[in-house]
């Protein structure tokens, strides 16, 4: 069975790539997994020597309301008659996402863009820019406009 991971940021975009991704999906009779990626810790603490005992507990805490999004979102995808699993992973998004891919043998990406202009990608970056340049697997790119 081919396989699609779907980048998932929980904000309206998310419906917007899954409306695009469903149909292509069947089509291909493919399983979606949808894959949500938190900065590593050593981000959130930025200068601190050792994690603060605080910071990883509302860390777990967070990890557990994202994971539970993110099984809402599968169990929706079942009830659609979908195959669909997740995945939540401490990475950066762009780098996570490809490597996730490439360790579990995806045979598709898809993920969203936000309307960024060029100065935004630039300073901040962008995941999907990333995902396309690094990406072996073919990668959709649907943008949502949030």
């Amino acid at each position: 069975m081919k396989k699609i991971l779907v980048g998932i940021d929980f904000t309206e975009a998310d419906q917007t790539l899954l409306d695009v991704v469903k149909p292509l999906a069947k089509a291909q009779g493919a399983s979606i997994t949808l894959i949500h990626s938190t900065p590593p810790m050593a981000q959130w603490v930025g200068c601190y020597l050792a994690f603060v005992h605080e910071d990883i507990l509302e860390r777990k805490e967070e990890a557990k309301v994202f994971q539970e999004k993110l099984d809402a979102m599968q169990a929706t995808l079942v009830e659609d008659g979908f195959t669909a699993d997740t995945a939540l992973i401490e990475a950066h998004p762009g780098p996570g996402i490809v490597k996730y891919a490439t360790e579990h043998g995806y045979e598709q990406i898809a993920v969203g863009t936000h309307s960024k202009n060029m100065i935004e990608r630039a300073l901040l970056g962008s995941s999907a820019d990333h995902v396309v340049r690094k990406s072996t697997a073919p990668v959709l790119v649907v943008p949502t406009m949030t």
